[in-house]
């Protein structure tokens, strides 16, 4: 396979962009969430949280099995 024109570009040029799609994926998704709602959004976010904080939310909202933004 010939070379592709990003494996010419200097490496901090290519790590700033990928900073920046990073930061621009997030805002979608963030955003995104926050169309179905606060409590959505929060709970998306959460889902990438230690285990250990997920169990801090859950109790924060008394959360329990069964409930729609309970996590496990």
């Amino acid at each position: 396979m010939p070379e592709l024109f990003i494996d010419t570009v200097a490496e901090h040029i290519t790590g700033a962009m990928q900073q920046e799609i990073a930061e621009q994926l997030f805002e979608d998704w963030s955003n995104k969430n926050l169309d179905e709602g606060a409590e959505y959004a929060e709970y998306e976010f959460m889902q990438y949280a230690s285990p250990e904080l997920k169990q801090e939310y859950n109790k924060f909202y008394s959360y329990i099995e069964g409930n729609e933004y309970y996590l496990c």
